[in-house]
């Protein structure tokens, strides 16, 4: 089939005024038995191209695309990614402005998309996180 599937995505956040280390967002991408998986990383937007590799009972090979327009500036060169046990491929992109303020929403435009989701796994709150620094 060549449809193309828009993968789930779950997000969380850190921010820091001070350390840059401590202020990033980190993407889970959700694609079973990724394959060939093509990553462009801008300022502004990433782009994910993958495809799932055929398997029993589903000769099909399915095409994952993701686009996210990012609610701000990252510093493409320190994003770290990986494949984790053919089911998810991790992203970790370091925003470019140091504030405490977290990023309201992932993506720039403010619409709701059925596929972006809150990885409460992950997230700390912004007063928790206080309490971590202090």
């Amino acid at each position: 089939s060549d449809k193309v599937i828009n993968p789930q995505v779950a997000w969380a956040q850190r921010s820091s005024t001070t350390d840059p280390e401590r202020n990033y967002v980190l993407i889970t991408v959700s694609i079973a038995d990724c394959d060939a998986p093509e990553l462009t990383i801008k300022p502004s937007y990433i782009e994910l191209k993958a495809q799932s590799k055929p398997h029993v009972g589903d000769e099909n090979v399915h095409h994952y695309q993701l686009h996210i327009d990012l609610y701000k500036e990252i510093i493409p060169e320190k994003t770290m990614h990986k494949v984790a046990n053919g089911q998810h491929y991790f992203l970790k992109l370091y925003k470019k402005d140091l504030e405490s303020e977290y990023w309201p929403r992932l993506t720039k435009e403010k619409v709701k998309y059925p596929y972006i989701k809150t990885d409460f796994d992950k997230w700390v709150d912004a007063d928790e996180q206080d309490e971590v620094e202090a």
